[in-house]
Order: C-alpha cells, then sequence, then structure tokens
C-alpha cells in the first residue's frame, strides 16, 4: 500500500511517515499544498492524508485537481477528453512549473537551467499544458544523468514557439522506444525508481496531440 501525507507541520508529517513505514506501508511526506497536488497528479497513491490548512495551495483545490485527474484518465481511455482553447501566457505558466521543482532538483544535485522567453502568448487549456509541462520536468527529475544539468527552454519562431527540455538521460531499448507513450508501459525495474506508473507521457502525447495545429 503506497500513502503520500501531505502536511505543513513537518514534526507531525515525518512521525506520520515514521509511524506507517513501521507499519510496512510505503510512504511519501511532502509540507506544502503545491508540492503534494505535483506527486499525487504525477503518481497514483491507495491513500492521502490531507491537511486542511496548507500553504501554496488549500486542501479543497488539491481533492478537486486529483478527482480531475482520475477523470481525465478515464475520459482519455473512452477518447472524451475536453480541450479548452484560451489564449494564456506560456512563459508566466513554464516559470510557475518550474519554481515548485528547483527544490527538487536541488536535493538531488541536480542543475536545472532555464532561457525562457517572456511574454509568449499562446492558445490552448492552460490545466493541461501545466500537466504537460510538470510530466516533462518529473521525467526529468526521475531519469536523467544526475551528473549531467537539464536545460528547459522556450523560445520564438516567426508565428510559433518550441518548448524543449534536454539533458542526459537513461539510454533507453528499441523496445522501449516503441513503447514508451503505452499506457502503464514502464522501464524495466533495474532501473524503475518505483514511483512511476507509466502514465505521465501516455497522458502527455494525449494532451500534446491536442496543442498542435
Amino acid at each position: 500500500m503506497k500513502i503520500l501525507v501531505i502536511e505543513d507541520e513537518k514534526i507531525l508529517a515525518d512521525s506520520l511517515k515514521l509511524m506507517l513505514s513501521s507499519k510496512g506501508f510505503e510512504t511519501e511526506a511532502v509540507y506544502d499544498g503545491e508540492t503534494g497536488e505535483q506527486y499525487a497528479m504525477l503518481n497514483i497513491y491507495d491513500l492521502i492524508i490531507l491537511d486542511i490548512m496548507l500553504p501554496k495551495q488549500n486542501d479543497y483545490q488539491i481533492a478537486k485537481h486529483i478527482r480531475e485527474k482520475h477523470i481525465t484518465v478515464a475520459r482519455l481511455d473512452n477518447n472524451k477528453s475536453i480541450i479548452r482553447s484560451d489564449v494564456i501566457d506560456y512563459s508566466k505558466l513554464i516559470n510557475d512549473c518550474i519554481l515548485p521543482f528547483e527544490p527538487l532538483f536541488y536535493e538531488k544535485n541536480m542543475e536545472l537551467s532555464t532561457d525562457i522567453d517572456d511574454n509568449i502568448k499562446v492558445k490552448g487549456d492552460k490545466d493541461k499544458l501545466r500537466q504537460v509541462i510538470t510530466i516533462l520536468l518529473d521525467n526529468a527529475l526521475k531519469y536523467y544523468d544526475p551528473a549531467n544539468s537539464v536545460n528547459m527552454l522556450l523560445k520564438r519562431q516567426t508565428s510559433h514557439c518550441i518548448l524543449k527540455i534536454s539533458g542526459k538521460g537513461i539510454p533507453l531499448s528499441k523496445a522501449d522506444c516503441k513503447n514508451i507513450f503505452k499506457r502503464f508501459y514502464r522501464v524495466d525495474q533495474a532501473r524503475n525508481d518505483g514511483h512511476s506508473y507509466g502514465l505521465g507521457l501516455s497522458i502527455w502525447q494525449s494532451f500534446a496531440s491536442h496543442f498542435v495545429y
């Protein structure tokens, strides 16, 4: 059983994690709502223990977004995902997504460099684009070589823009390259950190396909 504790009182969160881990449960603890939502959106937990008063993101918003995530996955299975089309500040959205990842990269002694052009506007679904960016950053954090830097850039190109995240990752086999976007597909267990369920890139591909004009 996998459990996520989202609690801003670090002593309480760590105590809960220690107690649950001693009972044989795989437990993770995070200390603010924004980071907690990132974990909840990118992984699958059997139970989430959620504080009702959290900094950066409140409990209602987190619960709402988790519910929407599961509805989205169900709709993807039936090709019924609803994609909005609004004009959004893509530069700001990307910078907002990068912010909660910076301490995570720092904890792993990984360098995250960015080159984001300002004031780039795009037409799309803000929530879905946020998930696309978050999935890319999460994969970089999990699978890129810590000895090399991860680079993220957003650049204008005539009437379009280019979003690119690059770095030295774990080499993939031909089978991995062929299946990496399939739902629930994961690389072999020797290279899997146990926190991946093979959903991220499948959701990414489905969303990204809607943003091609």
